[in-house]
């Protein structure tokens, strides 16, 4: 019998070595750690050690296997498990997503699996349908980022496409600048997170525009200098410089006042404004609004 013992709990003390290496995935199973130190200590005893000593620690062991190990067990072996690991690799996975989508709902998931006695009851079980829910409003909102990257891709092409630069190239070229617009829809379905993808739809909105007129006016001939004398030193007039582009967002406009707070103050901002974009103009640029 002593000899029976003391094989039961190499056995023991081996499962539970192994359940215990898993803590690094489960922290919970750390509550295991008295009772492997307990049963370690009962390791490698005289078979007759087994007859006598364990009973005198008899409640204890059989408490710390009823209320630890078998629940433990019972947990690791079910389909609570699977909703756990379900719920981290989600976070895992979507840790940049979830602060954009529910916040809240993600540190409602984070604080259940920290919680060191989750595996007791069924408060793992009721994660699954919060789980569920807030998975549909990730998904849900990287589509919908995903359509914002093409909704202003699609206006800034739209945009570029009436402008007068546009219609003077050639029909190839015109391809030429349609696939430059598509390069930037190109591996969307491969992209799932959101600050990509805004940042995707940022960059179309602000640099879109500048780039492929850019690339127009790379396409259009120079044009012919004016006709007139030529400069005094019988050089040719110089032929005009190509108009160089610049966002309106970008261009700053000397406004003391930190806000405007009367219709005085809109006169003020406006007229500043126009003379700020005259001046860029004058200065051979062309404004994207």
């Amino acid at each position: 019998l002593g000899g029976e013992w003391a094989d039961s709990l190499r056995k023991l003390s081996d499962d539970l070595n192994r359940v215990l290496a898993e803590s690094h995935k489960y922290p919970f199973v750390s509550a295991l750690e008295p009772f492997r130190a307990q049963i370690s200590a009962m390791l490698g005893k005289p078979a007759v050690w087994y007859i006598t000593e364990p009973v005198k620690d008899e409640d204890a062991l059989l408490n710390a296997k009823e209320d630890i190990l078998d629940k433990i067990r019972s947990f690791m072996g079910g389909a609570q498990r699977e909703i756990y690991d379900d719920v981290r690799e989600f976070l895992q996975g979507q840790e940049a997503n979830i602060g954009y989508v529910d916040a809240a709902a993600g540190e409602k998931l984070r604080t259940a699996l920290a919680d060191p006695e989750c595996y007791r009851g069924a408060a793992i079980q009721a994660l699954k349908s919060e789980l569920y829910t807030l998975k549909d409003k990730v998904e849900l909102a990287i589509l919908n980022e995903r359509k914002a990257v093409i909704a202003a891709v699609d206006e800034c092409a739209q945009k570029v496409s009436q402008t007068a630069e546009f219609a003077a190239l050639t029909p190839d070229q015109q391809d030429q600048i349609r696939r430059s617009v598509a390069i930037h829809k190109d591996g969307l379905d491969a992209v799932t997170m959101i600050p990509i993808l805004r940042d995707r739809a940022n960059g179309a909105r602000t640099g879109l525009m500048q780039q492929l007129l850019g690339e127009i006016a790379k396409m259009t001939p120079p044009p012919s200098p004016p006709p007139g004398p030529s400069s005094g030193d019988g050089a040719p007039p110089a032929a005009p410089t190509p108009p160089a582009y610049i966002n309106a967002s970008e261009i700053k406009v000397p406004y003391p006042r930190p806000y405007l707070a009367e219709e005085a103050d809109v006169d003020q901002y406006v007229n500043e404004l126009r003379k700020t974009l005259m001046s860029e103009i004058a200065a051979g640029k062309k404004v994207i609004v």
